[in-house]
């Protein structure tokens, strides 16, 4: 029998796809490890907890900000919006806190905070961010904008829904 495209073997030299299972990672799936790992991140992104605010002092001490959106921008309140600048999405009343302040954004399955050249900079648990460097927060922590302290929380406080 003559070779032909049909029944001949294709070439040996191209790597054939990793198809095993994952049975530790996933057991009785057949996804292959790139797979797995593309479904965790569309997961993490997707999958934003809600999430809170909640002034522990400052000018409107005992506040709690619900965070709606993926992309946040504090701010402070009653400021009028400059062209260059991203809107304000969260109002803070504390004449130390810029317009606008810092960013919050979920990315990557979890919370970020970026100080947006802020007059009076933006703190984590007490450690200065520098301008423009995106940081990785964790639930309970403590952010200080302007004379503002706020807590991220990531489980509902009871009066809101």
């Amino acid at each position: 029998m003559e070779p032909t495209a049909a029944n001949t073997p294709a070439d040996s030299s191209a790597e054939e796809p990793d198809i095993t299972p994952i049975a530790a990672a996933a057991p009785g799936t057949n996804l292959t490890p790139g797979a797995a790992a593309r479904i965790d991140q569309m997961r993490a992104a997707v999958a934003r907890p809600p999430a809170w605010l909640e002034i522990l002092n400052g000018p409107e001490d005992g506040r709690t900000i619900a965070i709606d959106a993926d992309h946040n921008v504090i701010g402070r309140s009653g400021a009028p919006p400059k062209p260059d600048r991203p809107a304000t999405t969260i109002a803070l009343a504390d004449g130390f806190v810029s317009n606008p302040h810092a960013e919050l954004a979920w990315r990557d399955g979890q919370w970020w905070i970026t100080d947006l050249e802020s007059a009076n900079g933006t703190h984590v648990d007490d450690h200065a961010l520098a301008e423009g460097a995106p940081t990785p927060l964790a639930p309970g922590t403590r952010l200080q904008l302007g004379h503002t302290d706020l807590w991220l929380r990531l489980n509902p406080p009871p009066e809101l829904p």
